[in-house]
């Protein structure tokens, strides 16, 4: 029995294409990246507070955020891709008992500590037959 040849063989050139279609992919998604921002790969919380500038954390990453104003002290935790109010001095406690927010537009407020959290990017949210 004659030993068999593969009728394909790997070229220069095949190998040629498959670096400029890798290239190709990286460099679009580096563009991508620098055009857009971060805000490109995901959805943000964005925290708002009337003393302090607003400021954005991804919802991809958990953790604590301590809130302090001149109106009292919220504690927002970011996790598993939701965000809510775990604490807040407040009085009437809203904000923390609002459920975990993570689709594009949806908030929490607090307006006795003068604070609004928003998600920024993401999945939006869909209506329902009840509010269509």
């Amino acid at each position: 029995m004659s030993k068999q040849r593969s009728r394909w063989k790997l070229t220069k050139f095949d190998v040629l294409i498959f670096a400029g279609i890798i290239l190709l992919f990286a460099g679009s998604l580096f563009w991508t990246i620098a055009y857009f921002g971060d805000s490109a790969l995901g959805a943000y919380v964005r925290v708002c507070s009337e003393d302090e500038p607003a400021e954005r954390y991804p919802l991809r990453e958990d953790r604590e955020i301590r809130i302090q104003s001149a109106n009292g002290e919220n504690v927002l935790r970011i996790k598993d891709g939701q965000a809510f109010i775990s604490y807040a001095d407040c009085p009437d406690q809203y904000c923390v008992e609002h459920k975990p927010i993570g689709k594009s537009k949806e908030s929490i407020v607090c307006l006795p500590n003068q604070l609004v959290i928003t998600i920024e990017g993401g999945e939006a949210w869909e209506l329902d037959d009840v509010a269509n």
